[in-house]
């Protein structure tokens, strides 16, 4: 079996599953986020496909990292 790596996206859209992967969180987790105001509001494209900007979602963990590079 080939072995996959994983690329967040720097820009474009991103399921709940990839920024959990990005921010080492539970998917659970990443919904509770979404709830906050200071995190990147999801978007939803059609039933059951929402997405987050990954842009900002990168912004948002520099900024709680305290990374200047995402």
């Amino acid at each position: 079996m080939k072995s996959q790596t994983f690329i967040f996206p720097t820009s474009g859209n991103a399921r709940a599953r990839h920024v959990a992967h990005y921010l080492g969180v539970h998917i659970s987790t990443v919904w509770r986020y979404a709830k906050r105001p200071d995190f990147p509001k999801p978007h939803q494209l059609t039933d059951g496909v929402t997405v987050f900007d990954a842009a900002a979602v990168r912004q948002w963990n520099a900024q709680r990292t305290g990374g200047g590079n995402a």
